[in-house]
């Protein structure tokens, strides 16, 4: 018998050996520093009260959650999948509640760190974009993270792919509930 595992939760150090975190833009998407956009996405659009950890070196990019507490980016996977729930994919919907949700004040969440692809989305979206455009091409695009590959940089690529790839068929009843 196998003893052992996961015996509990534990909420993140502020410290993470390795981070990079402070290479990252808080104006845009990418790792180009504070330079470029004109509003600072972190802290006034998205991450608000998130500021001031960024910049910081090896300032771990969970800190301050609590244990248990989900990221972001599940976060938002959770927002598609209830999207998905409520019957066939609809992307209007979906872009106007993960708008809604990520800019909400207070914050709908407690993480401090945002992936390049929605910091992209969010300055693309300050600069006047229709949402459906708003996807931005960073470092990151290709990751698992990186959702421009299904649907222009929303959320999560893989989950956006699933929902996308039969949108329009009702017959494989995405709907479980």
């Amino acid at each position: 018998m196998v003893q052992g595992g996961v015996t509990q939760l534990e909420s993140p150090p502020t410290f993470h050996p390795s981070s990079i975190m402070c290479l990252h833009s808080t104006s845009h998407g990418g790792r180009e520093g504070t330079a470029g956009g004109t509003t600072e996405i972190v802290g006034d659009v998205i991450l608000k009260g998130k500021r001031q950890y960024w910049g910081v070196p090896n300032m771990h990019y969970h800190q301050g959650m609590q244990a248990g507490e989900n990221t972001l980016n599940l976060q938002c996977a959770r927002l598609v999948l209830r999207e998905m729930a409520q019957g066939p994919y609809n992307p209007d919907t979906f872009l106007s509640d993960y708008v809604a949700y990520m800019t909400a004040d207070p914050p709908a969440y407690n993480d401090t760190y945002a992936e390049s692809y929605h910091r992209g989305f969010f300055d693309n979206m300050q600069g006047g974009k229709d949402l459906h455009e708003c996807g931005a091409s960073t470092h990151d695009t290709a990751s698992i993270g990186g959702g421009d590959n299904c649907h222009r940089g929303a959320v999560l690529g893989v989950i956006l792919g699933l929902c996308a790839a039969d949108r329009e068929a009702d017959a494989l009843s995405m709907n479980p509930f």
